[in-house]
């Protein structure tokens, strides 16, 4: 690289720092106290649906010594690579504060001694749950008014795979997957540890439907997001199947496996429709 590219990146680096140090004046004795515009780097990146209100990241922050509140489910908005509060917040010298975020803010609140909450989820939402552990007694002059969040999933991910072993003078047309066993409502708090409680009873969910033709090698048929819980899984697939001499129509091939899922794990689940018409489930854990 050209020496003076080098020192237009230099100069422009210093530029851009500059313009994030906000002097103040110091109320007691006229001392110029440095502010940064806050901003964050999250190591895991929610996924959000829109850069709209509830399906937004947000952050709370609070005074490290005291506990005040300094910023309050404030939504955070991605430009250029960095996120920043919705609203700009100027990040005093000497001001310690410990933050927490969750994603995405329309299912989040927080409680100083419950941390993160999710209050009655419901899988059937279908967003991706997101949260921090506590980022405690940051300096704004040690970070420059940055923060980095690590996000964590309190979720389980269930990815589905579909084939068939049918004779090759057979096929089969797959119609529905539908899934039995799990509970998909449940509260979820982060302190002091990170815990669900599940609500309600069991109910059949509806994994996927369509039209999938004799899949002989492997297709990744769907995914779903659900909460983390020892159970047996009981699969119903619905299908058409057809010979050389007949044709049997909706027919329900029904097939088991028992998970113990954790926070954060993804779990592959393999479904084979078998040459004897039987639905065999495998699993394998990430």
């Amino acid at each position: 690289m050209k020496r003076g590219v080098v020192i237009a990146i230099r100069v422009l680096i210093l530029q851009l720092i500059a313009v994030s140090v906000i002097c103040c004046t110091d109320s007691q004795g006229g001392r110029k106290i440095q502010s940064y515009d806050l901003r964050f780097e999250l190591a895991t990146s929610p996924n959000t649906k829109s850069q709209e209100g509830s399906e937004l990241p947000a952050v709370w922050a609070f005074e490290s010594k005291t506990g005040e509140p300094a910023i309050e489910s404030m939504p955070l908005l991605y430009d250029s690579g960095i996120w920043h509060p919705a609203e700009p917040y100027s990040w005093k010298e000497n001001y310690p504060l410990d933050f927490y975020a969750a994603s995405p803010l329309g299912y989040a609140s927080f409680d100083r001694e419950k941390g993160i909450c999710f209050d009655s989820y419901d899988t059937a939402m279908g967003y991706d749950l997101l949260y921090t552990e506590p980022v405690l007694n940051r300096e704004a002059e040690q970070t420059m008014g940055f923060v980095s969040l690590t996000f964590k999933r309190p979720l389980s991910l269930l990815r589905i795979y579909l084939k068939q072993e049918l004779q090759s003078s057979s096929g089969i047309l797959i119609k529905k997957l539908t899934l039995d066993g799990l509970r998909h409502k449940g509260s979820f708090i982060s302190l002091p540890q990170p815990l669900w409680t599940l609500e309600g009873e069991t109910e059949p969910y509806e994994l996927w439907n369509g039209e999938l033709e004799s899949p002989a090698n492997q297709v990744d048929l769907c995914e779903s997001y659900v909460l983390p819980q020892s159970v047996q899984l009981d699969f119903t697939l619905l299908c058409d199947v057809w010979t050389g001499v007949s044709s049997l129509q909706d027919q329900e091939l029904s097939g088991s496996v028992y998970l113990k899922m954790s926070p954060g794990k993804l779990y592959e689940l393999y479904l084979t429709v078998t040459e004897f018409l039987t639905l065999k489930v495998e699993k394998n854990s990430l």
